[in-house]
C-alpha cells in the first residue's frame, strides 16, 4: 500500500518534530544550574509548616505549601 505525497510529507513533519522534542530537553538541561536563593526557617505547627514574614511593616504567618505535604 502505498502513501500519497501529502501524507509522507506529514509523517515526516510528524518525525521531525517528535526527533527536535527529544533534544531540547537535552539542551534545557546542560543550561541548568542548582543554586540557594534564600533560606526560609519553617515552625511546624501540628502537621503545618508555616513561615514567619514581614508585609507592610507587620509581622505575618504564612502557611507553606510545597506541593509534597
Amino acid at each position: 500500500m502505498r502513501m500519497g505525497r501529502a501524507r509522507q510529507g506529514r509523517a515526516a513533519a510528524i518525525v521531525v518534530l517528535l526527533g527536535a522534542g527529544a533534544l531540547a530537553p537535552a539542551a534545557a538541561r546542560a543550561d541548568c544550574q542548582v543554586s540557594k536563593m534564600l533560606e526560609l526557617p519553617v515552625t511546624m505547627a501540628g502537621q503545618r509548616p508555616i513561615v514567619q514574614s514581614r508585609v507592610r511593616a507587620r509581622d505575618v504567618a504564612f502557611l507553606l505549601d510545597s506541593g509534597a505535604f
